[in-house]
């Protein structure tokens, strides 16, 4: 044992206790340096008790315990009752204050806090807590793996509350938001028998669930998959009306909006859209209604010819609204990009290229579809300069991009943005095999 530390009477894993005082030290906001000034004690040493390469003597706790507001047994033990307690208020109160984009550092930190002090502890419910909200930090940063790997740990155990829901559905988002659309569906898929059994089937979060995997059935886009998608929203919607769940309706026609906008019927899916956006206002529900007006203009912009100007006055209201909510970086570049579209429909190239240079500085490395799409539209920027050379070469790195991620409809809409290129260049048959393969990606097929 070290100099300084003591042999305890029972058992202490001083890793741990080491986590408990660094949690509590940060909680407070406390550095190394303030602290070994308070108590006496080399700063050498107390990174040392942090680090567990040292056991503090009785001493050492006791005035560690003190100066960090917490209490020599639970540093030792891990947090009683009274403790648990005040770390839920603490996580509870992190959130509230640090919900704004621009703070999530703030709640990542709270939460690793969070999980120091209740390093070994036998809370998982309080763990799990802590946990949830590092993967909605970690989300909401662009961290998209990070989130995964936090709640696949909080989705782990099955549990009779509609919280386990929401923390599947997050998952299954992260899942399809990274390109990982098989993960995504079957998020959703292996659970459903263990959801009736629980008794959540006809829940609000029951609905959305069904409605997210369906969400990753669209970019897939295989075979059959639109048609389930759509299948799969509306009677989600139908179920969410029966017991007057409008915000689970709402999601669930907003999903059938964008299934229809994949499979080309742009009247069918601005219906849905705008249909989605009346439950939404009446809600109130800010983040959403700013992620919904992103997609409703965004099938304005697929109308021919595209409604620019409405697309535009939607993008300036949903600016205002993801600005004000916690919406993630993942959102506010979707936001970005869209705008940038319609900037292009609406004849102003300066102002939509300035847009995508945003959208640049926000997109996580993981959010495949996002990074396809942004070389796509930069691909038709450069084919209206008339520098097809590097438009062909942008829009065919995109389709390596959703290619590989599974995700077929998307690529069936590159491949269509490739044809429409080639075919200004005259090149007559590249631009039909660039068509054939649109076709082919949204599983139609030559007779034979």
């Amino acid at each position: 044992m070290a100099p300084g530390s003591i042999q305890p009477s029972g058992p202490v894993d001083q890793v741990h206790l080491g986590r408990r005082l660094r949690g509590a030290r940060r909680t407070i906001g406390k550095a190394v340096a303030a602290l070994a000034e308070e108590t006496g004690l080399a700063p050498e040493l107390i990174e040392d008790i942090e680090a567990g390469r040292v056991l503090p003597d009785e001493r050492a706790l006791t005035v560690l315990a003190r100066h960090t507001q917490t209490s020599p047994d639970t540093l030792v033990s891990g947090p009683d009752a009274a403790a648990l307690v005040d770390i839920l208020g603490y996580l509870d109160n992190a959130e509230l204050l640090h919900s704004s984009h621009e703070r999530t550092g703030e709640l990542l930190r709270a939460a690793d806090c969070a999980l120091d002090r209740l390093a070994g502890g036998a809370a998982p419910e309080v763990v799990r807590t802590a946990r949830r909200l590092r993967a909605t930090a970690l989300e909401r940063s662009g961290n998209l793996e990070g989130a995964i790997s936090e709640l696949l740990v909080v989705t782990a155990e099955p549990l009779a509350e509609t919280q386990w829901l929401t923390d599947l559905i997050a998952l299954s988002r992260c899942y399809r938001e990274s390109g990982h659309l098989h993960r995504a569906i079957d998020v959703g898929e292996s659970r459903r028998e263990e959801i009736h059994a629980l008794g959540l089937a006809d829940s609000a979060e029951a609905i959305r669930l069904t409605v997210t995997v369906a969400g990753a059935y669209i970019f897939r886009a295989a075979e059959g998959d639109l048609g389930h998608a759509t299948r799969l929203c509306l009677r989600a919607a139908r179920t969410a009306a029966s017991h007057d769940l409008p915000l689970a309706r709402a999601s669930a026609l907003w999903n059938a909006s964008v299934a229809r906008y994949a499979g080309g019927d742009t009247t069918g899916a601005l219906d849905l859209g705008l249909e989605a956006l009346q439950l939404y206002e009446i809600s109130g529900d800010t983040r959403n209604l700013g992620v919904l007006r992103t997609q409703v203009a965004n099938v304005h912009l697929a109308q021919r010819p595209p409604a620019s100007a409405a697309a535009l006055d939607l993008l300036r209201s949903a600016r205002a609204e993801l600005d004000a909510a916690a919406a993630s970086v993942l959102e506010r570049a979707r936001h970005h990009q869209v705008t940038a579209r319609a900037l292009h429909a609406a004849g102003e190239p300066d102002a939509a290229a300035a847009e995508l240079q945003v959208c640049d500085t926000l997109i996580p490395e993981g959010a495949v579809e996002l990074r396809a799409w942004q070389l796509v539209l930069r691909g038709q920027l450069a084919a209206d300069r008339g520098d097809f050379a590097a438009a062909r070469h942008l829009l065919q790195e995109a389709v390596g991009l959703l290619s590989a991620s599974g995700a077929d409809g998307d690529v069936a809409q590159a491949w269509l943005k490739l044809g429409d290129v080639f075919a200004e260049l005259g090149e007559d048959d590249l631009a039909a095999d660039a068509y054939r393969r649109a076709g082919a990606s949204n599983g139609l097929r030559p007779r034979s």
